[in-house]
């Protein structure tokens, strides 16, 4: 009832409203999704969406290039128009300066901006390819968490890309209490915030990040074998990467390799995407040069 006319908004508070809620609703914490409803609320930060931008309308379609394909368009058009360039002098300005919400947000908070062209950039890439409201989800939520999964690797668990993967699974886990038409605004204004989360981040890890978005896209059309649960030496591993990095210095750490061994653990996705998945999380959960937990 009240979640639908929060997605919009989903960028507030670098994305922790939407964490509490969803893993809120996972672990079935009524307090915790009720905190996080209110934190949606009050973060409330659209990403030129609304009226005085020039969005497009509608905001996702069955017939427009699905999100692997619109990410690597984002990041190439955000390459030739120097989009990093363009956020650092946005908020350079006095006026952002004054803002004092750290350093991340008010980099967020300038792509809806409408005296900037950085939400232009956003709403450039035109409507988000997503299955029609009849059709299963699972295949936008698969080139979403491969694009996040890679993201992630690319960059070095850069700190706010592992936020978009928790975030990520957060908004998964709303899915399963949305109606089809807000299941895909979801997603949609997910997609919309780890795009400017890449722009304000200075795209970390850009080359690589891409190249491994080609090469998944690659091995997922080549995939001889079916999708299927995880079989016990497999879940093994995985618990063994957890336990690994239960004690790190870092929370988020444990929470995104959480997340990726549960996507791979759901059985639907194809065996390179859980393989991406893997990768992922062996990087993250590497030992510290140091030798010690870090």
């Amino acid at each position: 009832r009240f979640l639908p006319p929060l997605l919009p908004g989903l960028a507030g508070a670098a994305l922790h409203p939407v964490i509490h809620t969803g893993w809120g609703l996972q672990a079935q914490h009524l307090g915790t999704v009720a905190d996080g409803l209110a934190y949606m609320a009050t973060a409330f930060q659209p990403l030129a969406s609304g009226a005085a931008h020039d969005p497009p309308t509608p905001l996702w379609s069955h017939a427009a290039p699905g999100p692997v394909d619109a990410t690597l368009a984002f990041l190439g058009r955000a390459l030739e128009q120097d989009l990093v360039g363009q956020v650092d002098a946005a908020v350079a300005m006095a006026r952002y300066r004054a803002l004092d919400l750290g350093l991340f947000q008010p980099r967020i908070i300038a792509f809806d901006d409408p005296a900037l062209g950085l939400g232009a950039s956003l709403n450039a890439a035109g409507p988000l390819g997503l299955p029609a409201a009849g059709a299963s989800i699972i295949p936008a939520l698969e080139e979403l968490m491969a694009l996040i999964a890679a993201a992630t690797l690319a960059s070095d668990g850069e700190f706010f890309v592992i936020h978009g993967l928790t975030s990520l699974h957060a908004v998964a886990s709303l899915t399963s209490v949305l109606p089809a038409e807000a299941q895909r605004d979801a997603l949609t204004h997910w997609w919309r915030v780890a795009m400017a989360t890449l722009g304000a981040q200075r795209l970390p890890g850009l080359d690589a990040a891409v190249e491994l978005l080609t090469q998944w896209r690659r091995d997922a059309e080549t995939d001889k074998e079916h999708p299927e649960a995880l079989r016990p030496a497999a879940r093994a591993r995985w618990l063994q990467t957890l336990r690994g990095v239960l004690h790190s210095y870092d929370e988020h750490i444990p929470k995104a390799i959480y997340a990726l061994w549960q996507w791979a653990e759901w059985g639907v996705f194809r065996p390179s995407t859980v393989e991406l998945f893997v990768r992922t999380a062996q990087h993250l959960g590497r030992a510290h040069p140091s030798g010690l937990i870090h």
